[in-house]
């Protein structure tokens, strides 16, 4: 009887203890939503609106850009722990165009590795340097924006960059004077560039992380480089609509990880007749054994 009398205070204990322990973890989780929850830092907040007041925004796309909270904005995310800006997407998706100048005060967003202003119309104002001081960037569009003027090659600077589409487009194509700059992207795995010249020899050896290269309607001239075949885990590849003369290299079929390849599409169209013929050749290579010299004159 003394045995069972001593039991039953120890349950309870026990059952004490528990219920103790369930209300800590409740206190934690409740913590972590807070956490969770955390609104924007104000410095940042200043920082943004500063680059709001930069813009030119005809449409009110950032009319939601008021208040204290800036992680709730449209285009704007936040690390959800420490409340920093960490992406900014402002790609347009509907023909409400953005322009104006795109301000400084965005280098107080010390954390950003996301930034995505393609498809607006910046009017031919120069890309600017201090885009390549964002070291944590992993990501970075601009395409087909209308901005002018030279690449800044201070955009070799973003080591961490994995993502990178420069692509010109419309009446204000972007212009390089060098691509070296291009070699210290050694992290890089997309690549979608608009530039006139050779292709450089050189991506094959000091862009080794390339999954995809998209180098579709430039002027290029010359030969497909073969140092091209060194990029071991290239996926797509994409030469299309250029000036290119001589043999696609056969080492090409050699690349295990390629799985599909654009290297001839062109287009004729006579407004005057309104008559459209297209031309086209995909060359899908994973798996498979080609011939690749068979279509090679181009």
């Amino acid at each position: 009887m003394a045995s069972r009398k001593t039991t039953v205070p120890l349950l309870i204990l026990l059952l004490s203890l528990f219920l103790k322990f369930l209300m800590v973890e409740a206190l934690t989780i409740n913590s972590n939503d807070i956490d969770l929850n955390k609104a924007c830092i104000e410095e940042e907040r200043k920082a943004l609106l500063e680059f709001k007041h930069g813009l030119y925004d005809p449409s009110g796309r950032l009319s939601s850009w008021i208040g204290s909270d800036c992680c709730k904005w449209t285009g704007v995310d936040c690390n959800n722990r420490t409340g920093n800006v960490v992406k900014v997407d402002l790609r347009d998706r509907g023909f409400f165009l953005l322009g104006g100048e795109i301000s400084g005060s965005l280098l107080d967003l010390k954390h950003l590795t996301y930034l995505d202003l393609s498809l607006n119309d910046f009017q031919g104002i120069p890309i600017p340097n201090f885009l390549g001081s964002f070291e944590r960037f992993r990501y970075l569009n601009l395409s087909n924006a209308r901005f002018g003027g030279m690449i800044p090659p201070h955009l070799g600077n973003l080591s961490q960059l994995r993502y990178l589409d420069l692509f010109g487009g419309g009446d204000y194509p972007m212009r390089v004077s060098n691509l070296n700059w291009l070699s210290g992207l050694s992290s890089l795995k997309y690549l979608d560039l608009g530039f006139s010249g050779e292709i450089p020899k050189w991506i094959g050896e000091r862009m080794p992380s390339l999954e995809h290269l998209r180098l579709r309607g430039n002027m290029f001239t010359g030969d497909i480089p073969e140092q091209l075949c060194w990029l071991s885990d290239l996926h797509i590849l994409d030469l299309a609509l250029n000036n290119l003369s001589g043999f696609i290299p056969q080492c090409l079929g050699n690349l295990t990880a390629l799985s599909f390849v654009t290297l001839l599409d062109r287009n004729f169209d006579d407004p005057r007749i309104h008559e459209y013929y297209s031309e086209r050749m995909e060359l899908v290579v994973k798996g498979q054994d080609m011939e690749f010299d068979r279509y090679c004159q181009l």
